[in-house]
C-alpha cells in the first residue's frame, strides 16, 4: 500500500484522484465496517452454495468478480450487520460430490494428499492432522477490521482482473442499505440455494440448541414431524413439505435441512428447530427416558414416614433431572421438602396432588412404566399385594392424545378436537355425541371391551380441561371463510375438501389447516362442472327480467365472507315457485339435510340456529314479531348475542353471527324500517300450467344443472376479486349496504354486464324500499297525508303528535302510538326511509329564553325536479304531486311507441339500448312484458 495505515484512515476523495493520476494500474483497496459503512458478502465456493447475485443486484445490490466467483457490496450503520464472519468446511466434511464444485480443487486435493502421507509416515500426530486439515471458505462477511480490493483491480498472486458486474452509481446513496440482520438475510435468502449456510451465518443459537442433542435423537424427531407434515419432495439433502402454517399451496414451501435439522418456512423466512416447530404444531415428540430409583432410610412400613424416594429423571435424550420427592406419607409433602419439588415432579409429567401414598405410587408407575418396578413391587408388597394400575379413563385419554392431532378452543371458549383424515383435518367439539361414539370405537379397538359411561365422562371431563388450559384459541367459521383476497368455502364432504378462490382462480384442497366447522346437518355441495352456465339458474328461480342482475349479485355474494348480507325477500301468490326457488339457493349455497328452519319461538332459540348454519331460509312467513326483525338486523351486521346455559343460574353462552337470510311468503312480511333497509325483495312470476313439472322431475334436472351454475358462481367471484379494488376507487357514493354494493358491482362486471349496471339498480331498489318502508309505517303513511298540500311545517313534537293523532282518528287508523315518547321512538327509525321518499326532518331548540324543542318537516328540493334523462317531446302540464321515475335501458321496440306520461308528458320509445326516465306508471308494462330493463329510480 502507499500509506501504511489506509486501513485505518483511507485517503480522500481528491487524494486518491491525484494517486491515481501519476499511477492508473495502482489497485483500490476498500476498507469495510464502521469506518465506512460498506459491508462486503465473499461467495468463494458459489458452485456449493448455489449462488446467483441477480436478486441482490435488482435490488441495488453492487457486485464484482473476484479471483474466485462474485462480491455482493452493501452500505449499513449497523454493527450487527458490520460484524465480520464467515462459514467454512473442513476438506475431510465435505461430500464427494462438494469437492468436485470446489474452486480450486488441485489445490486442496494436493494439500491434503500431503497431509495424509506426513500422517502414514508418522511426521505429524493424528490431532496435528486434524488441525492441519484445509480449511475451505463457503462464504464471507467483509466488516469491521477487514478491506477488500475493487476493480478494476488485478490480483496480485493470480493475475486476475476484477469488474463490475452492476454499473458504478453516481453517489454512494444508491448502493442498497441493510438496515438489520434479518435484511441481509432476506437478500442472500434469494441469492443463495444452499440455504444450510445462511443458517450458519444467521442462525447460530438455533444451531447450538439443536446440537445439544444426540444425531439419534434428532433423526428420530426429524421422522416424528415428518409423518405429520404434508411432504412434497424428499432433495436428499432437505426435503420440502406445502407449509403447516399457511392456506394450502401449489408449490412447497417448507423445508427441513437433514445436516442442521432445521426449517424453514419459505413465506415469511420464518427458521425453526425440531423441538420449536414441534411446539408450534403440537406434535409429541418421543422421549427416551433412563430412570433410575434407589432407596434411603426405608425399612418397612412403620417407617415409610421417614423414607424418601429420589428419581433420576433424563429428558429429551441430554438433560438429567434428580428429584426428590419427599417423605411419603398421608400428607405426602414435609416441611423440609425443597419448594420446587412439585414443579420439578410437574416437569418431567407427574400430577401432584395431597392424597395416600398409593394414588403417588400409581401417578410413578404410570410415568416410567417398568423401570419403576422395583419401587411399586416394594412397596406394594408393604401395602398388601394391592394391585396398581393406570384406569380406564387415563387409557382414554392417553388414545385420545396419541391419536387426534389438537385440542383447542374455538372463539367462545368451547373444548373442541382436531382429528386427522389423511391430509385434512375435522373439527369436533368435544361435548358432541360424534366424538362420544369416537371415543367408544377407539376404546373398544384398543382394549377389546366398551369403556362405561362413568368412564366416557370422566375421560371428556379431562379432554375439555386440556383443551381450555392448555390447547390453541382457533376461530371456526361455518361453510365460509376468508378474507377479500382468498375465499375458502367447506364442501362438505366425507374427505373435508375445500374450496379456494383467488383472483388467480379457484381449486379444491384438503382442510389442512383449523378453519370450518360442521353440525351433524351438513351436507356437501355439488362438485362443480367444466364450465359454466349462470342462465341455467332461471329455469329454477322464476325471478321478474327486471330484478334477474340484484338476485344473482346477492346470491353469489352468499359465499364472500366478513360483509353484511342482504336479507333476500322472496314473496308472490300461491304456486309462484318460491319456496323451489328458496331451495335451489339453499342447494347451491349451503346444503343441509333440513332445508327450511322451524320459525324460532325466542332469541335463545333463534341464536342457536343461526350460529350452526351459515345461510337460515325462513319459509312462508306472513308477519315477523319485533324481536325477530331486530334480531335479523344483528344477524346481517355480526353482532353478537348471549344466554344463559341449559339448566344452570351462572354460565352464559355467547353467540356471534353474521348469516346470509332468505325469506319467503305470498306477501312482503311485516318488517321494521331498519330491517327494510337491509332487504332485498324479489317477488316471482307465475308458472305457466304447460310448464309445470313434478317435484321428482324437477329436482332431478337441477341436480343435472347445479353443477354448471356452481361452476358459473366460482368463475365470477375469482373475477369479482380481481375487480374489487378497481370497483371501490370507483363508487365514492355508497348506500347503507356499502360493502355488498361493491361487491355487487364487482360480481355484476364480473358476469358480463355494463359498469354501474348493478349499482343504479341497487340505489333505485333501495329508493323503492324506502317508500314501502314509510308506507309500512302508521306514523309514516300519516306524515305522507299530512304533507300532502304542504311545503314545510314547522311546531313543536307534542303540536305534530297532536296533529297526526287527529288525523288518524279522522281515518279511523289503529295502532297509532298512544304517547308521545312512542311517537318520537317510531318516528326517529323511519327518519332515514323519510329522506328517502324526500321528506326531511329537522330537530332543535328556539335561542329564545324558553329553550323549547321544535320539529319541522319540509320536502326537499328533489320532490318537484324534472326527469333526467327522458326524451320529453312535448310539455302540456306538471303535477304538484310527487312522481317516480324509472330509469330504464329498451332492449326491444313496443308496439305503441308514443304514449303520455302520467305528468302531462309525451314520450317516445323509438330505439333499441335507449336509456331513458319515465315515470313509474308508465314503465312498468314495459318492464314486465320485456321490453326494456330496470336501470334505477330518480325522483
Amino acid at each position: 500500500p502507499i500509506t501504511r495505515e489506509w486501513t485505518r484512515k483511507p485517503l480522500e476523495v481528491a487524494e486518491i484522484g491525484k494517486v491515481l493520476s501519476k499511477d492508473p494500474h495502482l489497485n483500490i483497496g476498500v476498507v469495510t465496517g464502521k469506518l465506512s459503512g460498506i459491508v462486503a458478502i465473499d461467495i468463494d465456493q458459489p458452485q456449493i452454495v448455489g449462488f446467483n447475485p441477480e436478486s441482490a443486484m435488482k435490488k441495488g445490490a453492487l457486485a464484482h468478480t473476484t479471483s474466485k466467483a462474485h462480491r455482493l457490496v452493501f452500505r449499513s450503520n449497523n454493527p450487527e450487520v458490520l460484524a465480520s464472519k464467515k462459514i467454512t468446511r473442513k476438506w475431510t466434511d465435505l461430500t464427494e460430490k462438494e469437492k468436485e464444485k470446489v474452486v480450486d480443487r488441485e489445490k486442496y486435493e494436493k494439500e491434503f494428499k500431503e497431509l495424509r502421507k506426513q500422517l502414514e509416515e508418522g511426521k505429524i500426530t493424528e490431532k496435528e492432522f486434524e488441525r492441519k486439515v484445509p480449511v475451505i471458505t463457503l462464504i464471507e462477511v467483509l466488516g469491521d477490521g477487514r478491506q477488500f480490493l475493487a476493480p478494476p483491480s488485478v490480483h496480485p498472486e493470480k493475475g486476475v482482473k476484477f469488474g463490475w458486474i452492476t454499473p458504478l452509481p453516481e453517489s454512494s446513496e444508491a448502493i442498497l442499505e441493510v438496515k438489520n440482520l434479518d435484511e441481509l438475510k432476506n437478500v442472500l435468502w434469494e441469492c443463495v440455494e444452499n440455504k444450510e449456510v445462511l443458517f450458519e451465518l444467521f442462525e447460530k443459537e438455533r444451531l447450538e440448541q439443536t446440537r445439544k442433542f444426540s444425531k439419534d435423537v434428532l433423526e428420530e424427531w426429524f421422522e416424528t414431524i415428518r409423518e405429520e407434515l404434508d411432504e412434497a419432495k424428499d432433495h436428499g439433502s432437505y426435503v420440502t413439505f406445502h407449509c403447516p402454517f399457511h392456506p394450502p399451496d401449489e408449490h412447497p414451501s417448507f423445508a427441513i435441512y437433514r445436516n442442521t435439522f432445521l426449517a424453514i418456512d419459505f413465506h415469511d423466512g420464518k427458521v425453526y428447530t425440531l423441538k420449536e416447530l414441534a411446539e408450534a404444531l403440537d406434535i409429541k415428540l418421543p422421549v427416551k427416558k433412563t430412570t433410575t430409583i434407589e432407596f434411603r432410610e426405608f425399612k418397612a412400613i412403620s417407617e415409610i414416614r421417614q423414607g424418601k424416594i429420589f428419581v433420576k429423571f433424563q429428558n429429551d435424550g441430554n438433560e438429567t433431572v434428580p428429584v426428590c420427592i419427599g417423605a411419603i406419607d398421608s400428607d405426602w409433602m414435609p416441611k423440609d421438602a425443597p419448594s420446587n419439588v412439585k414443579a420439578a415432579l410437574e416437569s418431567i409429567g407427574v400430577r401432584v396432588k395431597r392424597g395416600e401414598p398409593r394414588r403417588l405410587i400409581m401417578q410413578i408407575k404410570a410415568e416410567l412404566g417398568n423401570l419403576a418396578g422395583n419401587l411399586t413391587k416394594s412397596l406394594i408388597k408393604e401395602l398388601g399385594n394391592e394391585r396398581v394400575a393406570r384406569s380406564q379413563a387415563d387409557k382414554l385419554v392417553e388414545l385420545v392424545l396419541a391419536t387426534c392431532a389438537k385440542l383447542f378452543t374455538n372463539e367462545h371458549g368451547e373444548a373442541y378436537v382436531a382429528i386427522k383424515h389423511g391430509n385434512a383435518i375435522e373439527a369436533l367439539p368435544i361435548r358432541s355425541n360424534a366424538f362420544k361414539r369416537l371415543l367408544g370405537y377407539l376404546f373398544y379397538k384398543h382394549e377389546g371391551k366398551t369403556p362405561s359411561n362413568e368412564v366416557l365422562t370422566s375421560a371428556l371431563n379431562t379432554l375439555e380441561g386440556i383443551a381450555l388450559y392448555e390447547g390453541e384459541k382457533i376461530k371456526l367459521s361455518v361453510r365460509v371463510a376468508g378474507d377479500e383476497k382468498a375465499i375458502y368455502i367447506d364442501t362438505g364432504d366425507g374427505e373435508w375438501n375445500i374450496i379456494e378462490i383467488t383472483a388467480d382462480g379457484w381449486r379444491i384442497i384438503p382442510h389442512s389447516q383449523i378453519v370450518f366447522k360442521r353440525s351433524n346437518i351438513t351436507k356437501p355441495l355439488v362438485k362443480p362442472a367444466e364450465i359454466g352456465d349462470i342462465e341455467l339458474i332461471w329455469k329454477y328461480c322464476r325471478i321478474r327480467q327486471e330484478d334477474r342482475l340484484l338476485f344473482l349479485a346477492a346470491v353469489i355474494s352468499f359465499f364472500v365472507p366478513g360483509i353484511p348480507h342482504p336479507i333476500v325477500v322472496i314473496y308472490g301468490r300461491e304456486g309462484r315457485n318460491k319456496s323451489s326457488c328458496c331451495r335451489v339457493i339453499r342447494k347451491l349455497i349451503d346444503p343441509l339435510s333440513i332445508e327450511f328452519q322451524r320459525f324460532p319461538k325466542d332469541e335463545r332459540e333463534a341464536a342457536i340456529i343461526f350460529s350452526s348454519r351459515w345461510l337460515i331460509v325462513l319459509d312462508n312467513v306472513s308477519e315477523i314479531p319485533q324481536w325477530l326483525s331486530d334480531f335479523l338486523c344483528r344477524a346481517v351486521t355480526g353482532e353478537g348475542f348471549e344466554t344463559r346455559e341449559l339448566y344452570t343460574d351462572k354460565d352464559t353462552v355467547p353467540f356471534t353471527y353474521r348469516r346470509c337470510i332468505v325469506i319467503n311468503g305470498i306477501y312482503v312480511p311485516t318488517l321494521r324500517p331498519d330491517a327494510i333497509d337491509r332487504c332485498l325483495f324479489f317477488e316471482t312470476k307465475a308458472i305457466p300450467d304447460e310448464e309445470r313439472k313434478e317435484e321428482r322431475e324437477l329436482w332431478r334436472e337441477f341436480e343435472k344443472d347445479a353443477p354448471f351454475i356452481l361452476k358459473a358462481i366460482l368463475d365470477a367471484l375469482c373475477k369479482a376479486i380481481a375487480l374489487l379494488p378497481q370497483v371501490r376507487a370507483e363508487l365514492r357514493r355508497l348506500p347503507r349496504m356499502a360493502d355488498f354494493c361493491v361487491w355487487g358491482e364487482a360480481i355484476a362486471r364480473a358476469l358480463g354486464y355494463a359498469p354501474l349496471e348493478f349499482y343504479n339498480a341497487y340505489m333505485g331498489k333501495i329508493k323503492q324500499q324506502k317508500v314501502e318502508a314509510v308506507e309500512k309505517s302508521i306514523v309514516g303513511e300519516l306524515l305522507l297525508a299530512f304533507m300532502k298540500d304542504k311545503q314545510e311545517w314547522k311546531g313543536e313534537p307534542s303540536e305534530l303528535f297532536a296533529e297526526l293523532r287527529k288525523l288518524a282518528d279522522m281515518l279511523q287508523v289503529k295502532r297509532f302510538p298512544k304517547t308521545p315518547q312512542h311517537f318520537s321512538l317510531e318516528l326517529s327509525r323511519i327518519e332515514e326511509s323519510l329522506k328517502g321518499v324526500g321528506l326531511i326532518i329537522e330537530k332543535g331548540r328556539e335561542s329564545d329564553r324558553t329553550r323549547s324543542r321544535w320539529i319541522r318537516l319540509t320536502w326537499s328540493s328533489e320532490k318537484h325536479s324534472p326527469p333526467k334523462g327522458g326524451e320529453i317531446v312535448e310539455s302540456s302540464s306538471t303535477s304538484s304531486e310527487p312522481i317516480e321515475y324509472v330509469t330504464i335501458k329498451v332492449v326491444k321496440l313496443p308496439p305503441v311507441s308514443e304514449f303520455y306520461g302520467v305528468d302531462g308528458r309525451i314520450y317516445k320509445v323509438e330505439e333499441v339500448n335507449k336509456v331513458l326516465t319515465l315515470p313509474e306508471p308508465n314503465a312498468r308494462p314495459l318492464l314486465e312484458k320485456g321490453y326494456a330493463l330496470r336501470m334505477g329510480f330518480s325522483k
